[in-house]
């Protein structure tokens, strides 16, 4: 018979203090990042299967940064992600729901 466990998950819960200091917050259980979107202002043809293909309007959400300029995203249209030339794109104005504004 297969057995699995579960897996645990840290508990929000507050961390031990040094004797003296102020007791440390809990940890948020799921930090929330808002996440950032931009405009693909050009087409973007992938020269290497890593990187990520769109059309100019395309509406990309950022998965990474990179000082390179060379960013790590998701295609809303098509769905898939990959790098992509930041400066290929503007950032776009959304609302927390991440619609359009």
């Amino acid at each position: 018979p297969v057995t699995t466990t579960a897996a645990r998950l840290p508990q929000a819960t507050a961390s031990p203090s040094p004797r003296g200091a102020p007791p440390t917050p809990p940890r948020p259980a799921a930090a929330a990042a808002s996440a950032l979107y931009l405009q693909a202002a050009f087409d973007n043809i992938a020269d290497d299967a890593d990187e990520l293909e769109f059309n100019a309007g395309d509406m990309i959400i950022v998965e990474a940064q990179d000082d390179s300029g060379w960013w790590t995203g998701r295609n809303v249209r098509t769905g898939r992600s990959g790098l992509f030339p930041r400066n290929y794109c503007h950032e776009a104005p959304v609302s927390p729901d991440g619609a359009m504004v």
